[in-house]
This record gives structure tokens, sequence and C-alpha cells, in this order.
């Protein structure tokens, strides 16, 4: 089986081999794959992060041999905690690192992968000192970031995508999709038990999970609704002041933080 990395800053994951296809996820830079079919311009990969399957151009594979591959795996790697950062290659050009990137064997603000070698042009620590205080400063560095169906990055990413990332930076994994996310972590009962960085998931009238956000302090709710933004949460569900009505009906709310 072949494996590979995403070297660009992302990558469009389709959820058929057509660039007219839906845009169903993105790989981020550092974020690493398995092919599992591929056609003469597309390939059919599986995210190692979260499991995802989806078809990616042919063009904008970048391989890995086994060792290299198996290194990635097993190694730690750190994540780009800014809404947007910079990494040098040798040869001077930048790559855009969106938040969430994964940085292999980062060191001294250098981080490599398959005998390539990056610097960070900026700071990349964390904000804060516990978990619920590093997600908020991450959360506040979001807003304003516009909805996009399947998107990952600082340029548009949709409402698992956002609670997906923030998760991701303190080194938490979840799945891709809202519904799949909400079969993690442990049930809290009732809201008023709910703390900074549980997540909440909505769901439509059929009984669907349709939404995903994470839970701040001072009953609030930051999740991509239109763009990434902070709303009032209770136990009916999101209330937007500025419609002054609820737009979202709370169906079960999950702790993930240890």
């Amino acid at each position: 089986m072949k494996h590979g990395i995403c070297q660009l800053s992302c990558i469009a994951v389709r959820n058929m081999p057509s660039d007219k296809a839906e845009l169903a996820s993105q790989l981020l830079f550092g974020e690493t794959y398995r092919i599992l079919d591929s056609t003469e311009k597309w390939l059919l990969i599986q995210q190692d992060y979260d499991g995802y399957e989806g078809w990616i151009d042919a063009i904008q594979y970048f391989p890995l041999d086994e060792q290299q591959y198996g290194s990635l795996l097993h190694n730690k790697s750190a994540v780009c905690q800014s809404v947007l950062a910079t990494g040098y290659g040798y040869n001077g050009h930048p790559v855009l690192l969106s938040f969430g990137s994964t940085l292999p064997n980062l060191s001294d603000r250098k981080f490599s992968f398959a005998q390539l070698t990056y610097t960070l042009g900026e700071d990349n620590r964390k904000p804060g000192e516990s978990l619920q205080e590093i997600l908020q400063v991450q959360a506040n560095q979001l807003l304003g970031i516009p909805y996009l169906w399947g998107g990952r990055t600082a340029f548009g990413m949709d409402c698992s995508g956002l609670t997906q990332l923030l998760m991701k930076s303190i080194g938490i994994s979840l799945y891709r999709d809202a519904h799949q996310q909400a079969s993690q972590g442990e049930p809290v009962d009732f809201m008023e038990e709910a703390k900074a960085g549980d997540l909440a998931f909505f769901d439509n009238e059929e009984g669907k999970i349709i939404h995903t956000g994470m839970i701040l302090s001072n009953s609030q709710l930051v999740h991509a609704s239109g763009q990434v933004r902070i709303d009032s949460l209770d136990h009916h569900g999101i209330y937007r002041a500025d419609q002054q009505k609820y737009t979202h009906k709370l169906r079960l709310i999950k702790r993930v933080l240890p």
C-alpha cells in the first residue's frame, strides 16, 4: 500500500474523483494518508488522523516510503497554533500553515519530513495554561472565518472541522463529521453541568445530528454557522441575539477533555 503526505497548505478531498465533486474535507500541511485506490488522475485516500476517505488530485501526491511513513506515524508531531503561520523551505519558498496543520519533528523552530526541512516563521507557543484557557484563546482567534462545507482551514471551515481542529490543537483526536464526533467522549446529562471545552450537538426534526460547536464559559458556544461566531447556549439550543430566535435544537453534550 502506498502512502503520502500533504506538502501544500491544504489539499481538497472530494467525495468523487472529479473537480466538480463536492468538497468533503481537506488535508492540512503535514497530514499523512494511505492510498486505497486510484484512477488515471485521482487517488482514493484514507486520512490517518481521522480515518476519513475521499479523492485527491493525483498531481498533488507527495509520496512517502515505508520508513518515512512509519517514522511520521510513531513520532509525536506539533500542531500549528496560529490562525496562519509561515514555514520556509531550504530554498526560501514559503508555505502557508493554517491553524491545526501538523509540524512533524518540530525542534528549535524547524520541522521536517522526507529529507525536507522547514523553518517556522513565527512563534508557535500555546497560549494560556489549562486546556480550557488554551481553547478559549484559540476559539477567539478563529472568529470571523467564513463557513465552508468540507473546510478545515483559516480560509473556510465547517462546524465539525472547527471542533476537530480546536481539539487537535491540544492533542485530542476527533472524527471528521459531527454525527461521528457525537459518538466520542462521555455524556453530560444536564446543561447546568456543562463545562468549557465540552462539545454540544444539535439535531434536525428527524433526529439526525447536523451541527456541533464547543461550549465556552458563561453559557456561550463557538460554532461555524455562516462564519465562526459565538452565540448563547441553553437547554433549548443556540440562541442568536441578532435574529432574536433559536437556530439549532440541542440534542446532547459530550465531554472529551481529560
